[in-house]
């Protein structure tokens, strides 16, 4: 058990006779706790050690590492109880989850919260928690998890867990570089200190937030924008619409222009990301969703294209993404020969576009993606801008 790996060392050399044997704290310890039949690799990074033969323990830097697996319920299991002697123990400083079901969330929630309750009144320091979840916000919903059970409990442990815990954020990274091959990108901010960051297969950030409005932005942003120019309503798959050459070189201007800069995300980081969007869409076999209502267009998408052109930037894959939609929405293919009048369809909207018909620029820009399209641009969508 890792709450029996204190080490006995002999008293300096020349000590009086009868000195105590001096306890040697050992090293802190990384636990990795995954749901019953899950793999190490759900949550791991390839090169990192779990589960070695013999005590269980690995490396990462100076720190152990133990791969554990979860009960399947917290109540009546002596499994539980040993997991939470485990999790109680000092040198104990992170625990990661991998992804969990509402079951073994449940569990995880109940045995992280025995643990502190344990480490609390043992005068020790709380543990890190870093929940691995590809879901949005993972972190922030597993720490309102621990804190209302723990209210519930012991406001004064929910107090203090909210004081002294940490619940860093994390993010997937769709484009693992290679150079360090880390799928998770987390926030620095570890309440009793962490491995090397390649040894978990992490990478350090300031704040995940803007990786995930950045992720939100590209997936919404890119099925929005394959339904507008492909008028689909759910049929065609994604794979089956970017199978097409120039629709998928749309696809990545409209990226480009769409996500120009993203605050607090590295241009490289960027890049990488529109292009993993792209790659997951391609291989996407299920229908091509409905592109979402008008609010990400009024909201989004056309502010996007307002700034673009305040700034001289390039537009013209949002130009003709906007102006498809716009000419779908009102019952118009917008394909050749559909002769079709910019100010007229902003105006008469239903999505109350109406007061952007004051905006010239704007008008003008969409009427030429209109005439573009009238004119055949659909096929040479690659070429947009």
């Amino acid at each position: 058990m890792l709450h029996d790996a204190i080490a006995l060392r002999p008293s300096p050399a020349g000590a009086p006779p009868g000195v105590p044997l001096a306890r040697q704290a050992p090293s802190p310890c990384v636990v990795r706790v995954r749901a019953a039949g899950a793999t190490a690799l759900d949550h791991a990074p390839d090169h990192a050690p779990d589960d070695v033969p013999g005590d269980g323990l690995g490396r990462a830097g100076d720190w152990r590492v133990a791969g554990v697996e979860l009960p399947p319920s917290a109540t009546g299991s002596g499994a539980a109880g040993d997991l939470v002697e485990v999790l109680a123990a000092p040198d104990v400083r992170l625990v990661t989850l991998g992804p969990l079901d509402g079951a073994g969330g449940a569990t995880a929630h109940d045995v992280l919260v025995r643990a502190l309750a344990r480490r609390r009144a043992l005068g020790t320091g709380p543990f890190t928690v870093l929940h691995l979840d590809p879901l949005p916000r993972g972190a922030a919903r597993t720490r309102q998890a621990v804190l209302e059970l723990a209210r519930a409990q012991d406001p004064g442990l929910a107090a203090w867990i909210a004081r002294h815990g940490a619940f860093p954020g994390s993010v997937p990274d769709p484009a693992p570089p290679q150079a360090t091959g880390a799928r998770w990108l987390v926030e620095d901010a570890f309440c009793a200190g962490h491995p090397p960051p390649e040894a978990l297969g992490i990478t350090l950030v300031p704040s995940t937030a803007p990786w995930e409005a950045l992720r939100r932005r590209l997936d919404q942003g890119a099925r929005w924008a394959l339904g507008a120019v492909s008028g689909s309503t759910g049929g065609p798959s994604p794979a089956q619409t970017l199978s097409d050459p120039c629709v998928r070189g749309f696809l990545r201007g409209f990226l480009d222009e769409f996500t120009g800069t993203a605050p607090g995300v590295p241009d490289d980081h960027l890049a990488r990301y529109r292009a993993a969007v792209v790659t997951d869409l391609a291989a996407a076999t299920g229908p091509l969703e409905p592109p979402p209502v008008p609010r990400l267009l009024r909201e989004t998408v056309l502010p996007t294209l307002r700034r673009g052109l305040d700034r001289g930037h390039p537009v013209g894959h949002l130009a003709l993404a906007a102006a498809a939609w716009l000419a779908t929405s009102a019952g118009r293919s917008g394909g050749p020969g559909d002769d079709l009048d910019a100010t007229a369809l902003v105006r008469d909207h239903p999505g109350g576009l109406g007061p952007l018909v004051e905006d010239v620029r704007l008008t003008r820009v969409l009427q030429g993606a209109l005439d573009r399209l009238a004119a055949g641009a659909l096929g040479e969508l690659g070429r947009a801008a």
